[in-house]
């Protein structure tokens, strides 16, 4: 297998240290090549445009590249200053700090063009977060101003059946791209599209929200597909992930970390799937309520000096 473009790397900081290079070079030799993968950036593929505030917890974070603030992730907010998003999304050390330097949120509008701007402070990854098996994806930012009054903290589902046969059909969010990946959305993501409180931003297509439903799969049909995909990589039998797939619908580049939604409340947060909508490709899912109690404990961990 040749080298997989580190398309992520390129956009966001070309001068990355040697170490975390050779993390990210680990992660996508393992997953397959990026040309193929939407483990990082996912994005909604033949979703609905959302058309009003629906989901007012969702997030949109995006890093400073060149001056100018690119999309990398999604996140929902889950306390007045705290969001919660993948691990993959960000560079975490061995204390488990995520590196979030130049990272910004954007919430409170379906038109990232009306949203409002916040300054990413701190970041935690689970201390078991594996790059290599993708287990273990799910991090908790800290911002720096809080949201709103009014802010809308999203409901998580910490009961949420799977593991009996619950088999629900959920709903991924996002911003942007609707198709998989190409070398040409590098530029097109270079071209700041606006500007917010003084700073250039960039954001894919019409910078608005999408939405796409989604039916969740069992542990044991996912498996079989897994297997076809992938030589390293199988969904956790412990019940850590969650695994949703239809034919032709997907969320694809640009939205990791976000949320998926099972009625009002979070049972997943969008984490890796290969190519975008293919046949017998599952997306992968942090499960929530597996990790329960490392969501309440950080979030106190973090929430200390508000």
């Amino acid at each position: 297998m040749t080298i997989p473009q580190l398309f992520f790397l390129t956009i966001l900081n070309e001068k990355l240290n040697e170490r975390h290079a050779k993390y990210f070079l680990i992660f996508h030799r393992v997953l397959g090549d990026i040309d193929d993968m939407h483990l990082l950036n996912r994005r909604i593929v033949n979703g609905a445009m959302v058309e009003k505030l629906d989901f007012p917890f969702m997030v949109n974070l995006l890093k400073v590249h060149n001056k100018i603030v690119h999309p990398v992730c999604g996140g929902s907010i889950i306390a007045h200053h705290l969001i919660l998003t993948s691990a993959h999304c960000f560079f975490c050390d061995g204390s488990h700090e995520a590196k979030v330097q130049d990272f910004f949120s954007l919430y409170n509008n379906v038109d990232l063009k009306k949203a409002t701007l916040d300054k990413v402070i701190r970041g935690v990854c689970h201390e078991k977060w594996n790059p290599e098996t993708a287990l273990h994806d799910i991090a908790i930012l800290k911002v720096e101003n809080g949201f709103a009054k009014n802010y809308h903290p999203v409901k998580l589902e910490f009961n949420d059946g799977y593991m009996k046969g619950d088999l629900k059909i959920c709903t991924a969010i996002g911003w942007g791209e609707r198709t998989a990946r190409t070398r040409a959305l590098k530029t097109k993501l270079l071209k700041p599209k606006y500007e917010l409180e003084g700073i250039k931003i960039s954001c894919i297509d019409n910078c608005v929200q999408y939405k796409v439903d989604i039916p969740l799969i069992s542990l044991d049909t996912c498996t079989e597909f897994l297997a076809s995909l992938y030589s390293k990589v199988v969904v956790s039998k412990n019940g850590s992930q969650l695994c949703a797939y239809g034919a032709g619908v997907d969320a694809c580049q640009g939205d990791s970390g976000g949320p998926l939604m099972c009625g009002e409340k979070q049972y997943g947060i969008i984490s890796f799937g290969k190519g975008c909508a293919r046949k017998n490709s599952p997306g992968i899912y942090t499960r929530i309520s597996y990790f329960k109690n490392w969501i309440e404990e950080t979030k106190k961990k973090l929430s200390v000096d508000d």
